[in-house]
């Protein structure tokens, strides 16, 4: 509300100055030369003149002198309540000093009278529960456990702030929490945010005083297979909180025997990745255990083990890679196939005109050619093809890639299109790409991607903190083909996205598709482990990937085939009944059990457009399952997976001061103890919230119609002098 008026000036010169200035200016434009004037055009005339340069003279005056209104204004008077949080995330179901977090919140509120019911209209209390959103509810609403998988602090507080009304202020926000947030937003940028709507805030931080120790495991590797008699890797990530420089004994398990030990020291890092590398001289499945020995002072530890399970096979994969125009990334990828101890490739590289490089890693008697008929494809368990591979090929060679999907071959387009622009490959890929745009691109990984063993290892980098070199360029794409899987995007540098890897069944075979250009660069991205480069983990896993649903890596052998061995509950396991196929073929069943206690049976069967049963099963429960299947010919095959419940509200099980305090630095508030609550809530209650009157200027002098005004008064005036024979 406004009141009272005063004028005050700001002059732009000192005012005696431009009052003498001003006096002077006039004097000068009306004394010399008046009497003749008047002897000229008459009394009245003059008058009229005078007048009108006088009132311009005074109008600039006016200027100079800057005048404006000062008027008061008294804030409207708001109305004022807490906004009283308490989180109702899982990890506040961990231990306290007397039970848990979340029952010691509960009991603080009950304890400053906040759960009891108020008189109707009285109450400046509004009540929430939150966790990856806030909502409002009564003391009889609160749930009687924590219950939500994440926590967004961000997002939750906006939500609180967005309840005030039109004329409704907050004393604060007083959030019972344990600080934990995964919504990885700055607590400065949140702090700030209520700030600026007046709601300084106060955490009240729950669990044990100090910061604890803890130490949380997980598996980083995902190798659905590998080579017997050859090394493999079995990684894990181990998370730090309050363990600066302690020594850790690291021990990995091969069927719950110790079979390696190392102690490291944790030095001030809040992550620590380890790889143990293994060998298994047998095929079969083997279940490995990376284990951290407790902290002195670590109270939670079910989080200090994880386990995988490693699948081993005895035949090398046969790979045929194909290049019409060599560049980098076939370059980077070819050497990266030679070291993998697990591959025998074959390679075929056209240089220039009718002039082919061979290359073949495995010594044979039979002379390596361009493959012409699909016999000569069917010996490779999966092909590579690069770009213009239209002269090296021919028509026969482009014939037989069509058939070699057909019976179940793996084909990998490593660079977009692989028959320049005449589009004879638009029947193999799952889209048509178009040129090339030449900009900086990000590799994120999409939701399809996320369940599949090459792209969680990626995403799982990435959450580590690992920034990828960006792609050189990417190609846009027309619309998908039916049954597409974007796994991959492409993100410009204002957002939005092209797909960079897609995957399609064709047939009974398998298509994957590059429309990025660069992979390379991540053989040397800065924080790459230079004897386990990222680059070949990604590439490894992604063909064995593709392999594992493939009829070539079976042979003959009935094979019970698991999608993966590690996932995530939520996630899909797919069981494939691989191999020759017996005319007639009963039915096979798959026994599902966890901890020896049965959980599921499916029914392998032969769906529309398959050649093989498979089945699909949804793990409800975390842990370890047996799949037990009997096949036709009599034998039983057992094969074991591993479901993980990876909620970081169980595994980050420490209380975050640090994020606390800056939440409540920089919002304007302070952290409470838990026993002055009931005691702030009447301070806060009592303090004069009243803000002072504000006085604010409003200009007169800096308006259009004024400039107009004075030119019309001295231009008025010129006018008539000239018309009257003054000028």
């Amino acid at each position: 509300m406004s009141t009272g008026g005063t004028l005050v000036i700001d002059p732009v010169f000192p005012l005696e100055l431009i009052i003498l200035i001003a006096a002077a200016v006039g004097v000068l434009v009306l004394w010399p030369g008046r009497r003749r004037a008047c002897e000229l055009v008459g009394p009245k005339r003059y008058t009229l003149l005078a007048v009108l340069r006088l009132a311009g003279l005074l109008l600039v005056t006016a200027l100079l002198l800057r005048p404006s209104i000062a008027v008061t204004e008294s804030p409207q008077t708001l109305e004022q309540k807490f906004i009283v949080a308490v989180d109702t995330s899982s990890s506040m179901a961990h231990e306290a000093e007397e039970g848990t977090r979340y029952a010691q919140a509960l009991a603080l509120l009950d304890g400053a009278g906040l759960l009891a019911a108020p008189a109707e209209g009285t109450s400046d209390i509004s009540l929430y529960a939150f966790d990856a959103h806030a909502r409002p509810l009564s003391a009889d609403e609160l749930p009687t456990a924590p219950e939500g998988r994440t926590t967004a602090f961000n997002t939750s507080i906006s939500d609180m702030l967005d309840s005030l009304r039109a004329g409704q202020g907050a004393y604060g926000l007083i959030l019972l929490t344990d600080g934990h947030d995964f919504e990885l937003i700055n607590p400065a940028k949140t702090g700030t945010d209520a700030r600026l709507r007046r709601a300084p805030i106060y955490p009240l931080a729950l669990g044990t005083e100090g910061r604890p120790q803890d130490v949380s495991v997980r598996i980083t590797s995902y190798q659905p297979f590998t080579y017997f008699g050859q090394k493999a890797l079995v990684s894990a990530s181990i998370r730090l909180v309050g363990a600066e420089y302690e020594p850790l004994t690291v021990s990995l398990l091969r069927e719950d025997k110790v079979v390696e030990t190392r102690r490291l020291n944790a030095e001030e890092l809040q992550q620590l990745n380890v790889h143990f590398e293994v060998r298994e001289p047998e095929i079969g499945q083997y279940k490995y255990e990376i284990r951290v020995a407790p902290l002195p002072y670590e109270r939670q530890r079910e989080n200090n083990s994880a386990t995988t399970f490693l699948n081993v096979v005895n035949r090398k994969i046969q790979l045929l890679l194909l290049e019409g125009h060599p560049n980098w990334d076939t370059t980077f990828f070819q050497r990266a196939l030679l070291r993998n101890d697990k591959m025998d490739l074959d390679a075929l590289v056209q240089y220039a005109p009718n002039k082919i490089r061979r290359l073949r890693q495995s010594e044979s008697e039979n002379e390596l050619t361009v493959p012409r008929t699909v016999e000569d494809l069917l010996h490779y368990h999966a092909v590579i093809l690069g770009q213009d591979l239209g002269p090296m090929l021919g028509e026969d060679g482009r014939a037989a890639l069509d058939q070699y999907l057909e019976k179940g071959g793996v084909v990998v387009f490593l660079r977009g299109p692989a028959f320049g622009s005449s589009g004879d490959d638009s029947g193999l890929q799952p889209t048509d790409w178009q040129t090339l745009e030449k900009k900086n691109f990000q590799v994120e990984i999409e939701r399809d991607g996320q369940s599949l063993t090459p792209f969680r290892l990626v995403a799982s980098e990435a959450a580590a903190g690992v920034r990828f070199p960006a792609m050189a360029a990417a190609r846009p794409s027309q619309q998908l083909k039916p049954l597409t899987a974007v796994l991959a995007s492409a993100v410009r540098p204002q957002g939005d996205r092209l797909p960079a890897i897609l995957y399609r069944r064709s047939g009974q075979g398998q298509v994957l598709s590059v429309g990025v250009d660069g992979f390379w660069r991540w053989a040397f991205n800065a924080g790459a482990d230079l004897q386990n480069p990222l680059y070949e983990r990604f590439w490894d896993q992604t063909l064995l990937w593709l392999l594992s649903g493939s009829e070539a890596a079976t042979g003959d052998q009935l094979t019970l085939r698991l999608s993966t061995s590690t996932l995530m509950l939520g996630e899909s396991v797919h069981f494939r009944l691989s191999g020759a196929l017996p005319e007639n073929m009963p039915n096979t069943g798959v026994t599902l059990r966890r901890e020896d206690e049965e959980t599921a049976r499916l029914q392998l069967a032969t769906g529309p457009g398959q050649s093989h049963p498979t089945a699909t099963f949804t793990p409800e429960q975390p842990g370890i399952y047996t799949a037990e299947a009997r096949l036709p010919d009599g034998t039983v095959q057992t094969s074991r997976f591993i479901v993980m419940d990876e909620n970081l509200e169980d595994t980050d099980v420490a209380v975050d001061l640090p994020y606390l305090e800056k939440l409540a630095e920089t919002s304007g508030g302070r952290m409470l103890q838990p026993d002055e609550l009931a005691a702030f809530i009447q301070q806060k209650r009592s303090e004069d919230t009243s803000v002072e009157p504000t006085v604010k200027l409003k200009e007169i002098w800096n308006r259009p119609w004024l400039f107009y005004l004075i030119g019309l008064l001295l231009g008025g005036e010129w006018l008539l002098r000239r018309r009257w024979g003054l000028a």
